[in-house]
């Protein structure tokens, strides 16, 4: 199980002071919003950040195993989305679901989903490489109570890494003040935008942002501008100003690529054995070795990173050795 972060960190990382943040009301907004003007419906939601909660949990922990609680609102929903991808691919999935389930429910068809794709519906949450927390959202009202308090209780006696879904059940979004009992995540995945609380309250671990296909002219009509924040994909790891700068290594890959490129139009030139072609190829092998060596071992290289390490590593490597084999022969 992967539970380091920085050197195989897969999502494209940003301060949060550069993304803006909006209250719980500003959230409900959106959600209306969503729904009534846009006509993306409240199960396209659920299912987006299900769908990018399930990759983060395996990106950034590789669980073979994982137990996800979940609320009996659309939090819960969305943790059963995520539990429901996590067994489609492979994944031992347990489900503990805080609440009583309405009949004919978005949540009842979610967990009929999960369960047929094989995720175990349980009364009591068992061990687990990884533990998501999707019992409690943005819809917090008090302090939790009941048996969401009880299995807030129980996370937090665990030495399990802790995944939230919006946010720490028990975190006032809006204040960042904990409940007693609030849970203590590892790391955070809220949607749409950040909330001001999460921002600011150690519950949240660390914090990533997912998208659920807002528009961007929602957000302008609510006069909140916000950049393009997801154009490599749908989740996005924002440090907070408390946080050590370990986003730097999330944009020293890009460094490699550029290292090995130049590298290769040296070597392609002849320069093969010139100490700025050995420096470049070093520096590239380096970088790489820190912030691909987890996911290479562990086997988690995805397509397109492979592509780039041969077209910009291997492949000069390769144009190195012709080129060495046709001076040779004209030495001849």
């Amino acid at each position: 199980m992967t539970t380091g972060i920085g050197a195989s960190e897969p999502f494209r990382s940003l301060p949060a002071d550069r993304v803006p943040a909006i209250s719980v009301t500003q959230m409900r907004r959106v959600d209306e919003l969503m729904i009534s003007r846009f006509g993306i419906a409240l199960a396209q939601m659920m299912e987006n950040a299900g769908r990018s909660l399930a990759e983060l949990a395996q990106a950034r922990f590789a669980p073979g195993s994982v137990s996800v609680l979940a609320g009996a609102g659309n939090n819960g929903g969305g943790g059963l989305v995520a539990a429901r991808h996590l067994a489609n691919h492979g994944l031992r999935v347990e489900v503990v679901v805080a609440g009583t389930v309405a009949p004919g429910s978005l949540l009842q068809a979610q967990l009929q989903a999960a369960t047929a794709c094989g995720v175990t519906l349980a009364e009591d949450p068992g061990p687990g490489d990884l533990v998501v927390d999707a019992l409690v959202g943005y819809g917090l009202t008090g302090p939790l109570r009941g048996r969401v308090a009880e299995l807030a209780g129980w996370v937090n006696s665990l030495a399990a890494p802790v995944l939230a879904l919006d946010a720490p059940s028990g975190l006032d979004l809006d204040t960042g003040i904990a409940d007693p009992a609030s849970v203590h995540a590892t790391a955070t995945m809220t949607l749409a935008l950040p909330k001001h609380g999460l921002l600011t309250a150690p519950e949240t671990g660390e914090l990533y942002l997912a998208d659920i296909s807002v528009p961007r002219r929602l957000y302008a009509g609510l006069g909140v501008e916000v950049p393009v924040l997801f154009a490599r994909g749908p989740v996005v790891r924002l440090r907070r100003a408390d946080e050590p700068a370990v986003g730097a290594a999330s944009e020293t890959p890009d460094l490699a690529w550029r290292t090995w490129w130049h590298a290769g139009r040296l070597i392609a030139t002849g320069a093969t054995f010139a100490p700025a072609a050995q420096i470049a190829l070093v520096v590239g092998t380096l970088l790489t070795v820190v912030n691909l060596g987890g996911r290479i071992l562990g086997g988690q290289l995805d397509t397109g990173t492979w592509v780039r390490v041969a077209a910009n590593y291997l492949i000069p490597y390769v144009v190195s050795s012709l080129g060495l084999l046709a001076r040779s022969r004209v030495r001849q």
